[in-house]
């Protein structure tokens, strides 16, 4: 199932190439964290938030960090 935040990150920085240059990964791991595969880690949330503007936030990615924000 796709991770609805996670691709529109990755729209917005261009597709999974260039999303993984972002955020220092490989494309592959930006595909798996999309496609649902793989959880988004806290630091990746954060990275996505930082690399689109946060024009999507850390806590849509990686629920967890709700916690830490509380």
């Amino acid at each position: 199932m796709i991770n609805e935040h996670v691709d529109q990150a990755v729209d917005l920085l261009g597709g999974p190439s260039q999303a993984a240059k972002a955020l220092g990964v490989s494309p592959s791991f930006i595909c798996q964290m999309r496609d649902g595969l793989k959880a988004v880690p806290a630091i990746r949330a954060l990275q996505f938030e930082r690399a689109t503007a946060g024009a999507v936030r850390a806590v849509d990615l990686c629920p967890a960090l709700v916690e830490v924000a509380a």
